[in-house]
């Protein structure tokens, strides 16, 4: 299922970071996983859409492909 939302958080230091989705939901994203974004360049803020895995019991489901839809503005 694809998916829109917002860059919430950035773990630089860990490659990872969380998007929380248009009706409030928070996913997991890692670096190795987007498509056609630098992850360097990734900022709070910046709206992206996404597909993700199912809920896995009580952990943060995991977006498996993120690709940026605008950028926030700098």
């Amino acid at each position: 299922m694809t998916l829109k939302g917002k860059i919430k958080k950035i773990e630089a230091d860990r490659g990872n970071g969380f998007i929380q989705s248009d009706d409030g939901r928070k996913f997991f994203f890692h670096r190795s996983h987007l498509e056609g974004l630098d992850f360097q360049k990734l900022r709070p803020g910046d709206e992206v859409e996404f597909e993700f895995d199912e809920f896995r019991g009580q952990t943060t489901p995991k977006a498996l492909v993120a690709t940026i839809v605008r950028a926030a503005s700098r």
